[in-house]
């Protein structure tokens, strides 16, 4: 388990499991990861620069007056 709904964790069942592994929630913070995040960024740039659409949108949410 890398995500627990509060963290610290510090009373959960989980963490008196014996069948479990608590881990903090770190994977985003790897050299790996962050190159990940940097190419992909530049490329959605890149991508919209050229008139194309974004590959995941973020699209306003509709009014409603």
């Amino acid at each position: 388990v890398d995500v627990l709904a509060a963290e610290p964790a510090t009373s959960s069942p989980l963490l008196d499991a014996p069948n479990v592994i608590v881990t903090p929630h770190l994977a985003a913070t790897t050299t790996q990861a962050i190159d990940r995040m940097d190419v992909g960024a530049a490329a959605e740039v890149l991508r919209v620069l050229r008139g194309e659409a974004p590959a995941n949108p973020v699209l306003p949410k509709e009014r409603t007056t």
